[in-house]
């Protein structure tokens, strides 16, 4: 009995790992075009992933939101103003307003912890700010770090982001933990 209980035993343990190999793998993508959502202002996205409870606190008090609705509606006249004050730049057609805010976002050292329907996932953002804007006002390029930590909640089989925290942290900082790793 021993010998027929280990193997099966052995199986299913083997198939948890995958599932949540597979999960996580989903995650990572998922969190992934969040960063790329963000980055363009991409009102779709945020409408599909945000939970109904949505907060994001940010080191930057005006920033922080609470609320799908009142994320979305910051966002909305996000585009609605860019659009508005630069008619002749051509922006992407729909619900977003392409990378005006920073030409990149880029992830780094992320982790994730699963727990049944609760994912947190944290790491670093790096944010390279060289557009348009910057160039027109002779603004010289930078980069800003942040550190984040996200929970998403899976609800109905779909993740959905619950919370987004993100901290700036100044550059001399970000390259001493940069050094460690």
């Amino acid at each position: 009995m021993k010998i027929i209980i280990a193997p099966l035993l052995l199986a299913f343990t083997a198939h948890l790992l995958l599932a949540e190999t597979s999960t996580k793998e989903t995650l990572m993508i998922l969190d992934a075009e969040w960063e790329n959502a963000v980055l363009e202002t991409n009102l779709d996205i945020f409408e599909q992933c945000l939970h109904p409870d949505f907060v994001w606190i940010h080191n930057h008090a005006n920033s922080t939101q609470i609320g799908k609705e009142a994320f979305l509606e910051r966002a909305r006249k996000k585009v609605k103003n860019a659009r508005a004050k630069t008619p002749n730049l051509v922006l992407p057609k729909g619900n977003k307003l392409g990378p005006l805010v920073g030409s990149a976002r880029t992830q780094h050292n992320v982790k994730i912890l699963l727990e049944g329907n609760t994912a947190v996932i944290y790491g670093y953002t790096f944010k390279d700010y060289s557009n348009y804007r910057m160039k027109t006002r002779n603004e010289p390029e930078r980069r800003v770090y942040y550190n984040f930590m996200r929970t998403y909640v899976r609800k109905d089989g779909h993740w959905q982001l619950l919370s987004n925290h993100t901290m700036q942290i100044p550059s001399d900082e970000m390259q001493e933990i940069l050094a460690k790793t």
